[in-house]
């Protein structure tokens, strides 16, 4: 343990992760683990650095020679307008920041614009195309790539994916048209107590903390890429009606549970008027009484019974009102609970 705390600033990251999987796994790192588990990510990040191009340099590659801007110089064939250029106005560059949001993996040739990968140095969810949104907020945001230059984001917005077991809802993913692929932080499900386990050299599945596969996919030269169905299958946000009716008819199950007893239905995420009615309570009453600063400002009220025996007059309850500010105190011996009205009536 002490080991893997005190690793250097390049293995933080995975030695956070380390422990986290551990943890989840309910067992104790040894230093042999801990070794291949380094050993392991310095490999896969030779493989990135030899069959994979960085996003920035992919981007740079793509503008024409002859649409680039020089040193206070712009080219009016280049996409961006003479206000924004940077070569104009420098001070208009992105300034590297602490709290930039980072895109350390470089994108393997073998991945297409349409792939999501598991990516260890992301730190946050981004794709490339607005057909993953079904609605969107538009604001900007800048990434830093693992070369140190930066693009922006041009809006967030939640995203669902199907896989083969269920329906994947992933929120606040950043909008990145310049993206090469789409990435999705390995970190977002190892907070959440998922962990990911390697079926044989070329296959992975990410299991949820009751250890049920969630998705799945393939390891292609050192990245995660997942298996997943078009989400153009979920332009609509409608629930299906004989979904709602199975699950009224079910006894109003979680989605977990309802998940679980259909296990070969699509079950997406949907709200029931009924069980969020149930599962409404009423706000705690406070930690303390307030402090009156008048007379009958707070009166404390308590009925005590039924008394047994009764008194000589036959009552069996006591009601007491009492003065927050004063402590004068009304004593009442009522014969029945259903009195208590009358009483707050006359006193009043």
């Amino acid at each position: 343990m002490w080991a893997i705390i005190n690793l250097p600033n390049k293995f933080k990251n995975t030695g956070e992760l380390w422990l986290k999987r551990c943890k989840i796994q309910e067992r104790t790192p040894s230093l042999k683990d801990t070794i291949e588990e380094l050993r392991s990510y310095i490999q896969r990040t030779e493989e990135n650095i030899k069959n994979s191009k960085a996003l920035a340099t992919q981007l740079k590659e793509n503008i024409p020679s002859n649409q680039r801007c020089s040193n206070n110089f712009h080219n009016p064939q280049a996409k961006n307008s003479e206000e924004d250029c940077w070569k104009l106005h420098p001070e208009k560059r992105p300034k590297n920041s602490k709290k930039t949001v980072k895109a350390l993996l470089a994108v393997n040739t073998s991945a297409n614009l349409s792939s999501f990968i598991l990516d260890s140095g992301a730190t946050t969810l981004m794709v490339n195309h607005l057909k993953y949104f079904q609605d969107i907020t538009m604001k900007t945001e800048t990434i830093k790539l693992a070369d140190g230059s930066v693009i922006e984001a041009l809006g967030t917005r939640t995203i669902r994916l199907e896989s083969k077991n269920i329906i994947l809802t992933f929120k606040n993913f950043l909008y990145i048209p310049k993206l090469a692929t789409n990435l999705i932080s390995m970190a977002a499900f190892i907070k959440t107590n998922h962990s990911i386990h390697r079926l044989n050299k070329d296959q992975f599945i990410v299991l949820d903390h009751h250890k049920q596969e969630i998705v799945g996919g393939t390891l292609s030269s050192g990245n995660f890429v997942l298996d997943y169905n078009h989400p153009k299958a979920f332009a609509s946000t409608s629930v299906p009606k004989n979904i709602v009716s199975l699950h009224q008819a079910a006894g109003h199950p979680s989605i977990e549970y309802f998940r679980k007893m259909f296990p070969n239905k699509q079950i997406p995420q949907f709200n029931c008027l009924t069980c969020n009615t149930c599962k409404k309570k009423k706000n705690p009453f406070l930690g303390k009484f307030p402090q009156a600063v008048q007379k009958l400002e707070f009166l404390h009220m308590d009925l005590c019974g039924p008394i047994s025996p009764p008194l000589e007059s036959g009552a069996r309850f006591i009601f007491k009102i009492m003065d927050g500010f004063s402590h004068f105190s009304w004593i009442f011996f009522l014969m029945n609970k259903s009195e208590t009205p009358n009483i707050l009536k006359t006193t009043s």
